[in-house]
């Protein structure tokens, strides 16, 4: 009787643990998705804010131009991050 149950809890736990390696396997890929497509959105955020700041047309000084980049530098980051949030709190 006792090896029956421990037969039987053997057998649950290598199920359990053969099903939470499966999905954290899942996971891992759906992350390293993510990361990547959040790479891609970083990158095209700062090629628009390089084009940004090589187009731009207003007449600013070396103050006041820097500020408005960190102010885009921090939207952009921003978006991102809540962008990769969403991404890993939906898995």
């Amino acid at each position: 009787m006792v090896d029956k149950k421990v037969t039987h809890l053997q057998s649950d736990f290598e199920s359990f643990k053969t099903t939470t390696t499966m999905r954290l396997h899942e996971h891992g890929r759906h992350i390293d998705e993510s990361l990547l497509e959040m790479k891609k959105v970083f990158q095209d955020q700062t090629i628009l804010l390089e084009e940004l700041r090589n187009k731009s047309t207003l007449v600013l000084d070396a103050k006041s131009h820097s500020s408005l980049l960190n102010v885009a530098a921090a939207a952009i980051a921003l978006g991102t991050l809540a962008w990769l949030y969403a991404k890993i709190t939906s898995i």
